[in-house]
């Protein structure tokens, strides 16, 4: 088998195990007017590839927007943000696919500050294929 990264991370995406898995956050206190990433306890490690297919944000203000960012970087769907719908699920119209050891961070903005807990992520993990 090929030791080049690449080509090992696609035969893990497409042949590792796949595990269906949610992501929960605590109460996050958001300061006026500034991006905050949103505490949240990951339970997978970051070498599994990591796919996105829905989530839950409630926060105490009608003025929330969100983002999504892997390494410093917007990702797609959110070509900016969105606002937050307080306690509505939101399923991804497309899943968004992190790779393994990228930095997944869920940033929430409010001009009045307040309080935002992310209460779920959905995700599907790709475990790593044995190539032994």
């Amino acid at each position: 088998m090929s030791t080049d990264p690449f080509i090992r991370q696609r035969v893990n995406q497409l042949t590792g195990l796949t595990v269906y898995g949610q992501e929960f956050g605590t109460p996050t206190s958001v300061v006026a007017s500034t991006w905050t990433p949103l505490e949240v306890v990951f339970t997978q490690s970051d070498d599994s590839h990591r796919v996105l297919t829905a989530y839950k944000i409630t926060a105490d203000k009608s003025d929330f927007t969100f983002r999504m960012m892997v390494d410093g970087v917007k990702i797609f769907p959110h070509a900016d943000d969105v606002e937050v719908l307080s306690g509505v699920d939101m399923f991804l119209q497309f899943q968004i696919q992190i790779p393994a050891t990228k930095i997944l961070s869920l940033e929430v903005f409010s001009p009045t500050g307040g309080i935002a807990i992310l209460d779920y992520l959905s995700t599907i993990t790709v475990q790593p294929y044995d190539f032994s």
